[in-house]
């Protein structure tokens, strides 16, 4: 009796190391996304910390050139602030990319274990019927042997 063989086996490897890759894809992008934020957190910081420092020389009497090096820091801020933004947008775009191509793949997985368990199914029934052909063989070889 000849080993079961599921003809799409090596198809079903590939597309399971595929997921294995944009999983990895996507817990690196991820991982960017958090830095980011993070990155984010420190930039609203340092600004709350800018404003709060020029609102305190600005109680006390500020000098104007010292006024216009805050706003300048400020406005270096806030376009820092953007460029995060949009870093973080576009890795929200790429991992909602990669979030549909893992759906997708586990979509095709799915569908091919289902194959294989259906083909698995057709080979135990062809197996099984082979076993009672082969008993039933035997059981008529002993009726003629022993005349009956």
């Amino acid at each position: 009796m000849k080993k079961f063989n599921f003809s799409l086996d090596s198809v079903l490897r590939v597309k399971e190391q595929l997921l294995t890759v944009v999983q990895t894809e996507l817990a690196r992008l991820n991982e960017a996304i958090a830095r980011q934020e993070e990155a984010e957190a420190e930039n609203r910081r340092r600004n709350a910390d800018n404003d709060r420092q020029c609102a305190e020389e600005q109680a006390k009497g500020i000098d104007p050139r010292l006024m216009i090096c805050y706003a300048d820091y400020r406005e270096r801020l806030y376009r820092q602030l953007r460029e995060i933004q949009r870093k973080k947008t576009a890795l929200f775009r790429d991992r909602d990319n990669v979030i549909e191509k893992t759906i997708a793949l586990k979509v095709e997985i799915a569908a091919l274990e289902k194959l294989r368990e259906n083909e698995l199914l057709v080979y135990q029934a062809g197996i099984r019927k082979e076993e009672e052909r082969v008993v039933d063989e035997f059981i008529g070889f002993r009726r003629v042997a022993n005349g009956v």
